[in-house]
């Protein structure tokens, strides 16, 4: 996962591939190719080895999850929506699945259901820590750069977890803001490419 966030791509792909070879049944491991190719831009691939995944057990969360960020980046929304969904409600409503949906809500054409989302995971006592980073992602979701900028920025000095993660396909639309470029060099991680970009 660190060389895929670092685009490291090819390497990052012959490690999940000798990982999987040693553990063919692993459900996270198995998951995981789907998150290696969606980083790499190849978002066909990353439904592919999801869907793959499911098939060793269809209540894993995580592979919803993925299943469903690879489905955004192909631009079938109402895929990506029931995915989502079905992970939200396999992980407990936990903050990552659910900034998830609601990025794919927003993208999906219905931004009431994410800012929804985005007043769960941020104002209710009863969520457990939310990173700025999903706060982020739905914001991105809902095209309010700034907020999200300031997100990510307030993560940043926070030293919030999952700050990694914003070099992924779904914040390359940020990719000609300068606190955006500044947040990236700060963090020594490389500019996304925005070929696999998740579209509206």
């Amino acid at each position: 996962m660190l060389l895929s966030v670092l685009a490291r791509h090819e390497e990052a792909v012959a490690e999940i591939e000798i990982a999987r070879q040693c553990d063919p049944l692993s459900v996270p491991l198995n998951a995981t190719i789907s998150y290696v190719w969606c980083e790499a831009r190849q978002p066909e691939r990353a439904v592919a080895a999801a869907l793959r995944a499911l098939e060793l057990d269809s209540n894993a969360p995580l592979t919803h999850m993925l299943l469903g960020r690879g489905y955004m980046l192909v631009g079938e929304q109402r895929k990506a929506i029931a995915s989502l969904t079905t992970a939200a409600r396999l992980s407990a409503h936990g903050p990552i699945a659910k900034a998830n949906l609601g990025y794919a809500y927003a993208r999906g054409g219905f931004p009431d259901k994410a800012r929804r989302i985005l007043d769960g995971i941020t104002r209710r006592p009863s969520v457990p820590y939310v990173s700025p980073v999903d706060v982020a992602l739905v914001l991105i979701g809902l095209g309010e750069t700034d907020a999200a900028l300031t997100a990510l920025e307030d993560g940043f000095r926070t030293r919030a977890a999952r700050m990694l993660a914003v070099s992924d396909p779904f914040f390359a639309g940020l990719s000609a803001e300068p606190r955006y470029q500044r947040l990236l060099a700060d963090l020594h991680l490389p500019m996304p490419s925005p070929q696999a970009s998740a579209s509206r």
